[in-house]
Order: C-alpha cells, then sequence, then structure tokens
C-alpha cells in the first residue's frame, strides 16, 4: 500500500518515480497509462544491488550458458542481520523468492530446477548479509560439474550505486519529455522490469540511453 500511495504521490507531483520494492507497480497497466499519458517517468520493480546474489547468480549463469554447459539445478539463499532481512522474512519472503527466481530464470533458455530468495534473519550479522549459491550441471560429453560460492557483503549501501544511476536515468528521461516505464533503465537496475535483458545487454541499453560511458 505504501508502494501505491508514494506512485500516486509522484503521478500528482509530475515526479518521477523509482519503485525499489518488490511490490508489483508496474504490473498495474491503469497506473503504468497514466504515467505515460502524463509524461512521468517510472522506473521498477525490485531494485537489484550493486554486488548482490541474484546479479552474481545471473552472471554465472549467463557465463555457464554461453560456454554450452547444462545447467541441471541451483540454489541461492540469503541471511542476514540488517532491516530488510528481517522484513523480507515476515512480510514479503514469498512475494522475493518468486521475483528472484523468475529474475534468474530469465537469462536461461531451457528449464531447469532453481531455488531463490532469503531463508532467514541472523540478528549478530548485522549489517551483513551472507548469500550461498549452488549450481550442477554438465558440460561435455556428460561430464559432470557442480559450484558452490559463498558470498559475503554490507548489506546498506549495496544498492547505493545502483540506485544513483537509476536516479541519473530518470532525470534524462524527464528532461526529455519521456512519461511511463523507462525500459532502459528497468532492465539495467532491476529483478522484475517489464523487459530482461541479460546483464551485458542491460548495462548498453542503459549507457546508450544516459550518454555515460
Amino acid at each position: 500500500n505504501a508502494s501505491d500511495f508514494y506512485a500516486h504521490a509522484a503521478l500528482e507531483t509530475g515526479c518521477g518515480f523509482i519503485n525499489a520494492t518488490p511490490n508489483n507497480i508496474l504490473g498495474k497497466p491503469e497506473l503504468v497509462s497514466r504515467f505515460s499519458q502524463a509524461g512521468v517517468p517510472l522506473a521498477g520493480d525490485d531494485l537489484m544491488s550493486q554486488i548482490g546474489a541474484t546479479a552474481l547468480h545471473i552472471g554465472i549463469l549467463e557465463f555457464l550458458v554461453s560456454r554450452g554447459v547444462k545447467v541441471s539445478e541451483s540454489y541461492q539463499l540469503d541471511v542476514g542481520g540488517g532491516s530488510e532481512s528481517i522484513d523480507t522474512l515476515e512480510r514479503t519472503r514469498n512475494l522475493k523468492r518468486e521475483i528472484k527466481t523468475q529474475a534468474v530464470k530469465s537469462h536461461v533458455p531451457y528449464d531447469f530446477s532453481l531455488v531463490s530468495g532469503s531463508s532467514d534473519f541472523v540478528d549478530f550479522l548485522v549489517d551483513g548479509r551472507d548469500s550461498f549459491l549452488y549450481l550442477k550441471g554438465r558440460y561435455f560429453g556428460g561430464a559432470e560439474f557442480s559450484l558452490d560460492l559463498k558470498l559475503g557483503t554490507q548489506d546498506s549501501p549495496n544498492a547505493g550505486g545502483i540506485l544513483v544511476d537509476v536516479i541519473r536515468g530518470l532525470k534524462v528521461a524527464k528532461d526529455r519529455g519521456l512519461g511511463g516505464p523507462i525500459n532502459e533503465v528497468c532492465s539495467y537496475g532491476f529483478k522484475r522490469p517489464p523487459i530482461h535483458l541479460s546483464l551485458g545487454e542491460a548495462l548498453r541499453g542503459f549507457r546508450g540511453f544516459t550518454g555515460c560511458t
């Protein structure tokens, strides 16, 4: 409800709106249409961290697919001690898991077993987040491989760099009189954009749109 409230407030004031939360703002056709008609730019949904497990998971899978490796199963599980971790556990766990799983699966051109999402709150990690990634599959001649990886990050600043880029992108869109979802910004910075692109394609699209190098 809070995301909807702020989206409508942004629309009424003509201010570009960034939905960093997992709430499905861009999946509401009537609201999106109003942003487009008003010439107010919109970006979302669910901001992807600069060095988060979802981005890393996608990058590894894209690499394996490009090398002809067939992944059969994978998981990505997060534990953290920050406020987002406890909020995810108590209110949005299933939604976040659905979004992360679909975000990761969209980068692989075949079906495979996948679980991706936050799993628990660990108070003594404080502002830390530990992410555990596992992948299993086969390569040439049916040979098996597996990969286990742990990523440790400080949680609170992890989306800062991407958020600055997204703000810059919406300012460019606003200056050009564009309204509605800005696909070049959404595909680059979010887990659930209107159009899923590879990490490389999304980066090139964002740079081309903003003129950044």
